[in-house]
Parts: C-alpha cells; structure tokens; sequence
C-alpha cells in the first residue's frame, strides 16, 4: 500500500519565475481579473521521457497511470507525481501536427471568412484556462510543449468521482455517478448546482462564456466538489465588448432555442449558457434529456418549437420547479441571470437559515455585516445577499434600535469589543466551513 503524504513540496521547475504547482494547490481562493489577470501556469518547453520501476511510461515527473478520456483531437490520461503517487492529475496529450491539418471557417467581425487550426483552439484554450483560477473550474497547472517534439500536454486538476452523470446509450438515460443510486438527492443537486453558479458566475464576471455546458463536462472530485470543465470552445470577449455571437457551438442537446433559430443572426454566449445550466440541471433531476429525437436536426426543431414540459417521474419542491422555468425560459431576454441564479431562494435556503441563527445568537453583533466585514473572513457572497434581502433596511432599524436600549440599560458603548468580535468571526467560519462541507 502507498502512503500519501500530506505535505508534497515538488515539481521541478524549468523556469524560475513560475510558481510550484503545489503552492497554486494550496491556494483555493478565488481570484479575479482585478487581482490577477492571468493565472501563473507552468509553461515548459523541455520534454525528458522514460519509464518508472514499474514499467510505466513518464514524461518529466509525471508517472502515466492510464486513459480516462478520449476525444476527437486528443486523449485524457490519469498521472501521478514521480515522487508522490497521491498527487494525481488529469493530462490532455495532443498532436500538433494532426491539430495543424484540423481547420475550420470562421466570419470575422469586420466581415469575410477566415480559418483557423484546432491547434489556435488549443493554444486558445490555454489561454483562458490561464484566467481561470476558482474552485469551480478545472484548473490548469502546467503546460509541456517542446518545440520540436510533437505533442502537447496539459497538467489539470483531475476529479475522482468524473462526470456528474453517466449516459446510457442504449437507454438514451443518464444516471448519477455513484454506482446503484437511482436519482441524485434534491440536497445534493442544490449543492452541485450552487458550485456550478458560483464558477459559472466568475466566467461571466470576467468576460468568458463556456458555450458547452453538459453533464459530461461537471466534474465532481473526491470531496463531492463540483467544478465545470472543458474549455475547448470557450470564448473570451473583449472588455466593454458585448457577448454576442454568431456561431454555435457544443452539443446540440443542450444548445438554446436562439441558436437553433435559423433568423437568429446573433445571440448571447451567457444566456446560452443560462440555457445549457438549465438542461444540465433538468437531467441531474430526472436522469434525461428535456427534448429528444433521434435525429440531430429532430433535436433542433424541438428545442426551436416546443415548449419545455416538466416530467413528472419524480416529486421535486416548488423552488426547484420554479428555478428550472427560469432557466429553461425560452426567451433569453426573460430567461434569468446568473446574478438572479446566484441569488434563488431554493439555492440558498441553508445559508438563509444560518442567517436566522446568527441572527438569534448575536443581535446587534449581525451589524458587524458589512462588505468589509464577509471579505475580511472570507464568506461567501450569498451571506451578504440575504441579510440585505432578509432582514434590509428595517432590520438594520430595529437592530440600531436594539442597540440602542441595551447600551442605555448597561451604560456600554454601542460597539463590540475586540473579544466579541473575534467569536463572531470564528463562529461564523466554523459555521460556513460545516454547511459548506455537509452540502
């Protein structure tokens, strides 16, 4: 049996104004352009192969253990660490020269066509995958392309438990990752749900739309975290740009109504991926698809045409059923936003109940709720949401009021003391850390 240590302080480093792997591990919070433009990934242009005691073919210090992916372009191996084989990674190995012989056409903003190789996607992946540092998104740690070598490797995040959901060709179903579990629990979808909004969030917040949201690409690790993946067709916009676009792309199951609308010229990448959330979603429920057919163009028409029908295999609350309306709204101008997502009562009914209970224990302490405050302890945003949207403007009333009477009961100033403000922080973490890991 391998033990797995659990302080790792390796990778060898071809340049030294990268940063170790292991010190981007250790930093899962959550960043923005503001802060950091661009994630500091390992880019190495020297390739050492070979062979572990085992026999196992090694590229640098990483140990290849088997294929766990496979698409049209490239594969997915899983590898280890040479010196720790409990650091595990998901490695995609390209071509280059079969990514340089792959083209296809595009309409250019300022008009005509243009080409591009599936080696410009790649290189266009990289890129946006250099600005995605959040603990909702596949992370990418290290690039190994060798000028004169042939293929290119990327080093990411790997996810144990894989695809969200499984799909059954034969039944034309899906089926939740763990094996003999009939559907996924309504709590458990509340939380892979809210971890797919809290990534989808920082995307859109940074101007980048994923354009191929499914089941297949919602990882879920060891620790029952989500995290979108596969970036492959991801669009990165201009700042002060809008989000139009003009071609679609992804799977056609999850595509919206607008990108099946032949008069529709131009649509919204985030609204698209509202839509595509909203299938995702719908499948996690029922285990199927909300349109069928067994032809591609069949899909299309029924997305453009039909109107989305609930199925009633399952009983699900009222909150959930309403959330999937509004995604599944056919109209993108009236389909919900990801603020409206991120802030849905059904998502966040179990932080709306830490509210009231913090609000029960502390009182007047539940002013200490600013802005500054939730950065300071590093809460998450939605706290901040529902004391605004629960308790608001009248509530801050009533507490100042509140406060107002114990400090002339007790002659004390209307202030916490350094003391009590530290049990709040701590409480309150302690208690978001819980939620957090029991969700």
């Amino acid at each position: 049996m391998v033990e797995c240590s659990q302080n790792i302080n390796i990778v060898k480093q071809h340049n030294s104004d990268h940063i170790p792997i292991q010190e981007q591990l250790n930093d899962s919070t959550p960043k923005t352009n503001k802060e950091s433009p661009t994630h500091y990934v390992i880019e190495t242009n020297e390739v050492i192969q070979g062979y572990d005691e085992n026999g196992r073919r090694q590229v640098n210090q990483y140990v290849f253990l088997k294929t766990i992916g496979q698409g049209a372009f490239g594969k997915v191996k899983l590898a280890h660490l040479k010196d720790d084989p409990c650091q595990l990674f998901a490695v995609k190995i390209f071509r280059k020269s079969h990514l340089r012989k792959k083209k296809e056409y595009f309409r250019k903003k300022e008009g005509g066509m243009g080409f591009k190789s599936q080696l410009q996607n790649v290189q266009q992946e990289i890129a946006i995958m250099k600005k995605l540092v959040h603990p909702n998104l596949i992370q990418l740690y290290e690039v190994i392309d060798y000028d004169e070598g042939d293929k290119l490797y990327m080093i990411m995040d790997y996810a144990e438990n894989g695809e969200i959901l499984k799909w059954n060709q034969k039944t034309c179903k899906f089926s939740p990752f763990r094996a003999g579990q009939a559907y996924l629990l309504e709590s458990e979808i509340k939380k892979f749900m809210r971890h797919c909004i809290r990534g989808l969030h920082f995307m859109h917040t940074n101007n980048i739309v994923h354009r191929d949201i499914k089941p297949q690409n919602l990882l879920i690790t060891s620790k029952l975290k989500a995290k979108l993946g596969d970036f492959g067709v991801s669009q990165l916009f201009e700042k002060g740009d809008d989000d139009k676009i003009s071609k679609t792309e992804g799977t056609y199951h999850f595509m919206a109504p607008e990108c099946c609308d032949p008069d529709v010229e131009s649509f919204s990448g985030k609204a698209a991926d509202i839509w595509a959330l909203g299938v995702t979603l719908y499948c996690m429920v029922f285990n199927e698809l909300p349109f069928w057919d067994e032809t591609e163009f069949g899909i299309i028409q029924k997305i453009h045409r039909e109107e989305i029908k609930i199925s009633d295999s399952r009983q699900i609350s009222p909150g959930l059923r309403h959330l999937l309306s509004r995604m599944l709204e056919k109209n993108p101008e009236n389909r919900a936003s990801i603020t409206e997502l991120r802030e849905n009562d059904w998502i966040n009914e179990e932080l709306a109940s830490l509210v009231n209970s913090l609000k029960q224990t502390y009182n007047m302490h539940l002013l200490l709720f600013t802005e500054q405050f939730l950065l300071q302890v590093q809460i998450s945003d939605y706290l901040l949401y529902l004391k605004q949207k629960k308790f608001g403007k009248q509530w801050k009333k009533n507490a100042s009021n509140k406060a107002m009477l114990e400090r002339q009961k007790s002659k004390e100033q209307d202030e916490a003391s350094p003391k009590d403000d530290q049990i709040l922080h701590q409480d309150v973490n302690n208690q978001m850390a819980k939620l957090d890991m029991n969700l």
